[in-house]
């Protein structure tokens, strides 16, 4: 899992099911998928590093 900040929100990026998937971290509560940002089935094979890059 890869959490960064996105204009002073906390997320993550998780590797499921072969494909990445985007979800807002809030500090409290239950983390939340983001279906509005859709990373390209073309970036699969990079890793969790070279994903940052994107």
């Amino acid at each position: 899992m890869i959490k960064f900040n996105v204009f002073g929100r906390t997320m993550s990026v998780l590797k499921i099911n072969n494909e990445w998937q985007l979800f807002n971290e809030p500090d409290i509560g239950i983390r939340s998928r983001v279906y509005d940002v859709v990373i390209p089935a073309e970036l699969i094979q990079l890793g969790e590093d070279e994903l940052l890059t994107y």
